[in-house]
């Protein structure tokens, strides 16, 4: 968990970057099911989010993009 917390910190340096930790995924999917998200992000423009993937893909923590959250089934235990 303490990679989390380090790219957290780093992504909270960038603007327009809303970064939330244990973040509930349900109200994200259609099926409005899923646990918590280690961290989740939320570009405001695309600037932010090109600079958030970049940043996270130096990190080593997986991760995942997700769109609209159609089609998505996601565990109710914690997600990664």
């Amino acid at each position: 968990m303490e990679q989390i917390q380090s790219l957290a910190e780093e992504l909270r340096q960038i603007p327009d970057l809303r970064v939330e930790q244990d973040h509930p995924i349900a109200p994200h999917t259609t099926f409005r099911i899923g646990g918590p998200a280690a961290l989740a992000v939320f570009p405001a423009n695309v600037q932010a989010a090109a600079e958030a993937l970049r940043t996270i893909a130096r990190s080593a923590v997986p991760h995942a993009v997700v769109g609209r959250g159609s089609n998505l089934l996601c565990a109710d235990s914690f997600f990664f």
